[in-house]
C-alpha cells in the first residue's frame, strides 16, 4: 500500500465583518465558557475563546504521613470555545491528570501527567427566548451552579465536587431556560451517571432538575443574590444501584465581598445503596475589585447518616495579592493558605488507623488568563468527505 501523498486541499475562507454594536470577542469569553442558560444577543463575529488556569503548590502537613512536604499541581486546565454566526458553539477542555492516581505507582511513563478531556460539548443557544442546550461531555448542572460563586477552584473544589457527591462533568445533555430579566433559570439534564471518566455501566440514566432564582436581578443594586435547588434521580454501577441527590445553595456577591452556603444529601453512593452521605459548606471571600483576595470556609461531611460518629470537619482560610500586568487585569495570584480536618472516631475507613486532626499549610502561585479573538470561518467543512 502506498502512502497518501496528495497535497492538502486549500479551503476558501471568509471573515464575517462585525455588525455595528456587536459584542467584542474578549468580552464574551468569561460568559460563553460557562455552561448555563444565558439570554441576550448572539455574537455575529466568529470568536475563538481560550481560558487557561494553572497553579503550583508547596505544602507542609502535620502530623508527618511519610511525605509531609511536597510539591503539587493544584490546577492545570485549558479550555477552548468556538462560537459565532448564530446559536452554535463548541467547547473542549483539557486537564492535567496524574496517571496512576494519587496513590498508585503504575501509570504512563512512570506516573506522568497526561491530558484528559473532562468536557467536549456542542451547544445551541436561542438567546431571544432564553433557551440553551448542550450534548456530549457536559458540565454537571449543580457543580456549575455553585462553582462560579465560590470562584476559587485552584484553592479547592466546591463541597459537593470535593466529596465526590457530584462529578465535574458527565456524558449526556441538558436543556435550560432563563426568564426575562434573568430572574430565574431551570435546567433539565439527562446523563450516564458514571461521570466523565467511566464508561456507562447500566441502562439507567441520571435525570435531574436545577432551579435558580435571582430575586434582585431586576433591581438596580450592587448585590447579586441567588437561591438554587437541585434534585436528581440516578443509578450507578453494573447493578444500577440507586444514586440519588438533593442539594440547595444560596449566594450573595458584591464587588468587594461574597458569601454563601451549599448543602447536599445523597441516597446511595459509589455503587453502595446503603451509603447515605450528607453535608455542606459555608464560605466567605473577597470580591474581584480588591487588590488582594482572601477566603474563609468551613465544611461538614457525614460519610453515612446511619453510622454514628463518622463525620469530618474541614476548615480553610488564606489570603494573598493579585498581581496586575501593565495596569490591566490581575491574572497572577499568590496565596498562603491553611487547611485543617478533624475526623470523628468512625470517619476513617478503619477506626483508629489515622490521626484525629490533620493540619496543612501551603504556598501557591497560579495564573488565570482568558482571551477571545475573531477568527475566519472555513466554507464547506460539513460538505467535505471524511478521510
Amino acid at each position: 500500500m502506498t502512502p497518501d501523498l496528495a497535497p492538502p486541499t486549500v479551503e476558501v475562507t471568509e471573515t464575517v465583518p462585525a455588525e455595528a454594536g456587536d459584542v467584542p470577542c474578549a468580552a464574551l469569553t468569561a460568559e460563553r465558557l460557562v455552561a448555563a442558560p444565558a439570554p441576550g444577543r448572539h455574537p455575529t463575529t466568529p470568536c475563538l475563546g481560550v481560558r487557561a488556569d494553572v497553579a503550583g503548590r508547596f505544602s507542609a502537613q502535620v502530623p508527618d504521613d511519610g511525605i509531609s512536604r511536597r510539591f503539587d499541581l493544584a490546577r492545570g486546565r485549558v479550555e477552548v470555545g468556538l462560537w459565532g454566526l448564530g446559536p452554535a458553539q463548541v467547547r473542549v477542555a483539557f486537564t492535567a491528570t496524574r496517571s496512576g492516581g494519587t496513590t498508585g505507582y503504575i501509570g504512563i511513563d512512570g506516573e506522568a501527567f497526561v491530558p484528559t478531556v473532562p468536557l467536549a460539548e456542542a451547544r445551541l443557544d436561542d438567546r431571544a427566548h432564553g433557551l440553551s442546550g448542550a450534548v456530549g461531555i457536559v458540565d454537571d448542572a449543580w457543580v456549575m451552579t455553585v462553582e462560579p460563586g465560590w470562584s476559587l477552584r485552584p484553592v479547592a473544589a466546591t463541597y459537593a465536587e470535593d466529596r465526590a457527591l457530584f462529578p465535574r462533568s458527565d456524558v449526556g445533555g441538558w436543556v435550560g431556560w432563563t426568564s426575562p430579566r434573568d430572574l430565574a433559570s431551570i435546567t433539565l439534564a439527562a446523563t450516564a451517571g458514571e461521570g466523565a471518566t467511566l464508561r456507562e455501566r447500566n441502562e439507567g440514566k441520571d435525570l435531574s432538575a436545577t432551579v435558580v432564582v435571582r430575586p434582585l436581578a431586576a433591581a438596580n443594586l450592587p448585590v447579586r443574590l441567588s437561591v438554587a435547588a437541585h434534585a436528581r434521580y440516578g443509578t450507578r454501577g453494573l447493578s444500577a444501584t440507586k444514586n440519588h441527590r438533593y442539594a440547595v445553595a444560596a449566594q450573595a456577591e458584591h464587588a468587594w465581598v461574597a458569601g454563601g452556603f451549599e448543602a447536599a444529601v445523597a441516597d446511595g453512593f459509589d455503587g453502595d445503596a446503603q451509603l447515605a452521605p450528607a453535608g455542606g459548606s459555608l464560605w466567605v471571600r473577597t470580591g474581584p475589585e480588591l487588590p488582594a483576595f482572601a477566603w474563609l470556609r468551613a465544611d461538614l461531611h457525614d460519610a453515612n447518616r446511619s453510622t454514628p460518629e463518622d463525620a469530618a470537619w474541614t476548615w480553610r482560610m488564606g489570603a494573598g495579592p493579585r498581581l496586575r500586568i501593565a495596569g490591566g487585569r490581575a491574572p497572577i495570584a499568590a496565596s498562603l493558605g491553611y487547611e485543617g480536618t478533624r475526623y470523628a472516631p468512625n470517619a476513617l475507613g478503619v477506626a483508629g488507623t489515622g490521626p484525629a486532626t490533620v493540619h496543612t499549610v501551603w504556598l501557591q502561585v497560579g495564573v488565570q488568563v482568558e482571551a477571545g479573538v475573531p477568527v475566519a470561518i472555513t466554507r464547506g467543512t460539513l460538505d467535505r468527505p471524511g478521510r
